[in-house]
């Protein structure tokens, strides 16, 4: 790690704004990794206006890429997830993309280290340890998460 040891230190010091992307319900995730939400828009006329170049007085361009603009807000999708934003403007908190309701608590109360082993275990290829079939209990406390045994 000496090699990007200035790389690593920039992501440990940056971890909690870069994973706060899973904060959000998963239904948000798809327009949080938009760039600009007028993108689409925008784009239409973007496009066009390369190709009328020199075509057009500018009068007769402005009125173009109005109709452009105007025809491309009509036909803009609906965001999803909309029918959630009562409840992130309320506070509701989310994990992983699941609201995270009363029982789910103890999610919030891991240790950044434990929360990110599982994140890790979790994005794994095989993330059954051993080969077994059965996924291995998460406590309800990270507190009683099993520690290594000392050989005796």
């Amino acid at each position: 790690m000496k090699k990007y040891s200035k790389a690593v230190e920039c992501l440990t010091k940056d971890r909690e704004p870069l994973l706060a992307f899973y904060d959000f319900p998963a239904e948000h995730w798809v327009h949080l990794r938009t760039g600009s939400p007028v993108e689409s828009v925008v784009a239409a006329a973007r496009h066009s206006r390369v190709r009328t170049k020199g075509c057009l007085s500018h009068g007769t361009a402005m009125v173009v890429v109005f109709k452009l603009i105007t025809a491309a807000v009509r036909t803009r999708r609906k965001r999803k997830g909309s029918n959630q934003l009562p409840q992130i403007i309320e506070g509701v908190k989310s994990t992983d993309g699941t609201e995270v309701t009363e029982t789910d608590q103890h999610a919030a109360t891991w240790s950044p280290l434990a929360r990110n082993r599982a994140w890790l275990c979790s994005r794994r290829r095989d993330p059954l340890p051993f080969r077994s079939r059965r996924r291995p209990e998460v406590p309800g406390n990270w507190r009683e998460m099993p520690t290594a045994v000392s050989r005796a």
